[in-house]
């Protein structure tokens, strides 16, 4: 018994021995330039304009990429619908370039995106392709250095232009979503 409390002792201090001491400078950054992550998001899309909308759903896969350790540039591509006071369902697949500005602290990460894209619109048997915006705000919780959940709040801006102006139309739907990141 006295020969194995021995050899743990000297076992530990042999590494103790060649442990490298952390360097008092280094500062942690949960971003820095080159970081990416893919993102993944479930939303309850809420129709703020046109009235004839009922609460929908969405699910949203997106790839940003860090320039500087707050600046980020990616895109997102999703799948929206929503159900109306008539019981057929209006659906739309937008895409967006996204810039985005993210706030560190912590473990808190709050990211700040403007995305210009298009979308593709199907309502019964109409079809639209048209220009679209989509401003968002979130906070995610940093779980690790590869994964972080949070929630997103953005607004879609869906405006419809047609060559009789009397058509025109701009949809706005609030959409709330739970999402996770993988960063890498």
């Amino acid at each position: 018994m006295k020969r194995l409390i021995l050899f743990m002792l000297c076992f530990t201090l042999c590494f103790s021995a060649f442990a490298q001491e952390i360097d008092s400078d280094y500062v942690f950054r949960a971003s820095q330039a080159g970081d990416q992550y893919v993102k993944m998001n479930l939303s309850l899309n809420i129709p703020n304009k046109p009235s004839q909308l009922k609460i929908g759903g969405a699910g949203t896969l997106g790839y940003h990429y860090f320039v500087t350790d707050s600046i980020n540039i990616g895109g997102d591509i999703g799948f929206n619908y929503l159900t109306t006071i008539g019981e057929n369902v209006f659906y739309f697949i937008p895409f967006f370039f996204k810039v985005g500005y993210q706030f560190n602290s912590g473990k808190i990460e709050i990211p700040v995106y403007f995305g210009v894209g298009g979308a593709a619109q199907n309502y019964i048997d109409k079809s639209y392709f048209g220009f679209a915006l989509k401003p968002e705000i979130g906070m995610y919780f940093r779980t690790s250095s590869e994964w972080s959940f949070g929630f997103l709040a953005g607004l879609y801006i869906l405006p419809q232009w047609y060559k009789e102006s009397k058509y025109n139309y701009t949809g706005f739907i609030t959409d709330i979503s739970l999402g996770v990141r993988y960063h890498f």
